[in-house]
């Protein structure tokens, strides 16, 4: 059997050879390892970004056929403050008319904030769309505030709802103004039931 022969200087080169590959080894799977954080599985952007939400209060949930009813808009600011709302509702016609009173549909008597720019609806479509705004020399509203309080009365038995046009991506739509920016990120509707 012949004899196989490596020189000394081999010797070394192979050794440097075998701590390089283990050099590298160890680096992948211990510094390159993905670090695992502990927190949310899914991070609450709308709750940072966006944490304002527009809802109804009303009287009831429960009316009766030609019977009206309050219906108020109410905007909660969460960690922010704001400035304006804008407000689009739907309604639908077939169930809900707006009540008109001294030719305004909408009452901000009770509205925190303390500037109106105008507001339309249409009677045919069941949209609204509305403003309220707090002066520039006025603190802005910090929480929960009323915005204002429209007047229905129900047309037929069946049970329908009162709903915000909103959209993160839409411009045109409900918002909540601060510092230049839309803060609104949750809407809720109001369910009603008309026996």
């Amino acid at each position: 059997m012949k004899n196989i022969y490596i020189q000394p200087k081999y010797f070394f080169v192979i050794f440097i050879l075998i701590i390089l590959a283990f050099s590298v080894f160890y680096y992948y799977k211990f510094y390159l390892k993905p670090i695992e954080i502990e927190g949310p599985e899914e991070f609450p952007i709308e709750e940072i970004f966006y944490p304002a939400k527009l809802s109804f209060s009303l009287d009831k949930e429960t009316f009766s056929v030609e019977e009206t009813f309050l219906a108020a808009v109410l905007v909660d600011t969460g960690s922010r403050k704001t400035v304006g709302v804008d407000a689009v509702l739907k309604y639908d016609p077939e169930f809900l008319e707006i009540v008109e009173e001294d030719g305004k549909f909408i009452d901000f008597s009770e509205s925190d904030f303390d500037m109106f720019p105008g507001g339309r609806f249409n009677s045919e479509t069941g949209e609204v769309r509305f403003s309220a705004l707090i002066g520039p020399e006025e603190t802005p509203l910090s929480g929960l505030g009323k915005v204002g309080t429209i007047k229905f009365k129900t047309l037929k038995k069946g049970e329908t709802s009162l709903s915000f046009v909103h959209n993160l991506k839409t411009a045109g739509d409900s918002n909540v103004a601060w510092e230049g920016k839309d803060i609104l990120g949750k809407v809720e509707d109001a369910s009603i039931k008309i026996e």
